[in-house]
């Protein structure tokens, strides 16, 4: 099957169509709800993938002990109102060695008037899922409601299809005449109705059924998280089953596209203002000083420090358990870019998951990406700052910057080894070049006085006269970030 990647557009008549390549032929595919989006017959080597899913999660699920596979959750929420506890840096440290005797935070700490409530009937329908769930999530009308496509009758009917909204989506899907059926679903999704959201802004709350999922979901043994923003194009059985069941992992995630070093997901993160660049130059100095280093072979089987967390294929057990909550003790610290807590939490916790990082082009043929909702006000950096807990323990920006050896190893070594040879884990990238770009890494990176060339990355091109650019101007991290 010959695909391409989907994309919304607007136009003034309304919605263009989407659509898709199959088999020569143009078929347009509209986002909203399917009349019986359940496909009847799947092909040979299809039902022979879903078969092997479906067998392997009953063989589980007959053997399984929850206790086994569950991590011990504090309900202390130290004095505090907060869904996350507000812990410090050194409570946060002191729960990533794990020895199964001591509770750990993981959310949920607030009282259950003020923290992701749910109503009892979907409580009860979310405790009987018990193989495989897929899970998404719309809060604040910030991305429209689409259908997985090419899923399997057999899959739909053994497999938990759950979307989380608020009040504000669920008007937005009446006012386009989508409402859930008497089952509470629209589709294949059962949609919940959260009543009560602990965070002020919508991101941030959609990182709790994104990370605490094995929370929400306590008896299911395997999960699948797709951002809002995704559409599954390949039924979920035969995704886990490839990405997940034949690799032994215990949780597969996408590489990024593009970055392979934390510093360089950051940067890029204040560039193109997805978070507040104070905010993000803390979290890094902090990081640093306890002991982040660059991606480099010794930390193979990880062949990435960045993901891309569009889609997340997770096996509920301890180890996995364990990184989302201490994940997600780190957004709730910090700001909700799960990419930048990945690598720290990953290299610094005990036991580790068994984290399968697969290729871009995977993610690309087993999902389509959309825009996000552009009728919606984007929020404002300066209101998400507020949600964030700088601690007292974070480097102030007066003083050396703890990244200074961070950056000196990832350029010393990345840049000079790697781009001079042309060579690298991802394939052949190096630099050029290019004095109309209008983002620079360098310049962006180092001091304004750094130097007028501006340099951009580029793949599958020599470096060329490279030493004498970045033999200098290493200075502190608050002049990393402009």
């Amino acid at each position: 099957m010959v695909r391409v990647k989907q994309t919304a557009h607007k136009s003034v008549a309304g919605y263009a169509h989407y659509l898709k390549v199959k088999k020569d032929s143009l078929t347009p595919v509209k986002p909203v709800v399917d009349d019986n989006p359940a496909e009847e017959n799947p092909a040979p080597e299809e039902r022979k993938e879903i078969e092997k899913a479906t067998d392997a999660l009953k063989n589980m699920e007959q053997g399984r002990n929850v206790n086994d596979t569950s991590v011990i959750y504090s309900t202390d929420s130290n004095g505090t109102n907060s869904f996350g506890g507000s812990l410090s840096l050194e409570e946060r440290k002191s729960f990533f060695q794990y020895d199964g005797s001591r509770e750990i935070s993981c959310g949920f700490l607030s009282p259950q008037d003020t923290g992701f409530k749910v109503s009892s009937k979907d409580r009860q329908a979310m405790d009987s899922c018990r193989g495989l769930v897929v899970v998404s999530a719309i809060f604040g009308a910030y991305d429209k409601l689409r259908q997985p496509r090419h899923v399997k009758k057999i899959t739909a009917q053994s497999v938990c299809f759950f979307m989380f909204v608020d009040q504000e989506t669920l008007e937005s899907l009446a006012h386009n005449n989508i409402r859930p059926d008497e089952f509470h679903k629209i589709g294949l999704w059962r949609v919940v109705l959260v009543t009560s959201l602990p965070y002020n802004t919508s991101v941030m709350n959609g990182v709790i059924p994104k990370h605490l999922i094995h929370r929400i979901f306590p008896n299911s043994i395997y999960s699948i998280w797709v951002d809002a923003k995704l559409q599954l194009v390949v039924d979920p059985f035969i995704i886990l089953d490839a990405l997940l069941i034949r690799k032994n992992g215990s949780m597969a995630i996408a590489k990024h596209p593009y970055n392979i070093h934390t510093m360089e997901e950051a940067i890029f993160t204040v560039r193109w203002h997805k978070w507040n660049k104070q905010a993000v130059l803390h979290q890094m100095e902090s990081y640093c000083k306890e002991g982040l280093q660059p991606w480099n072979p010794s930390k193979l089987p990880f062949d990435s420090d960045v993901p891309d967390t569009g889609l997340i294929l997770r096996k509920h057990e301890i180890a996995t358990n364990l990184f989302s909550c201490l994940l997600f003790n780190e957004l709730e610290a910090f700001n909700p870019r799960d990419q930048l807590a990945f690598a720290y939490v990953r290299d610094m916790m005990s036991p580790k998951p068994v984290i399968s990082m697969f290729e871009v082009g995977v993610y690309n043929s087993i999902t389509s990406e959309y825009r996000h909702n552009i009728l919606v006000k984007k929020e404002s950096m300066v209101n998400n700052l507020a949600d964030t807990h700088l601690q007292e323990s974070i480097i102030s920006l007066g003083q050396k910057s703890a990244c200074q050896n961070y950056l000196n190893t990832m350029w010393d070594n990345y840049l000079f080894n790697n781009f001079y040879k042309c060579q690298n884990i991802r394939g052949s990238i190096s630099i050029q070049p290019d004095e109309e770009a209008e983002i620079s890494w360098p310049v962006f990176l180092y001091p304004a006085s750094y130097g007028p060339e501006k340099y951009r990355l580029r793949q599958g091109m020599a470096m060329e006269n490279s030493s004498s650019i970045f033999s200098s101007h290493r200075s502190d991290i608050s002049n990393y970030i402009q």
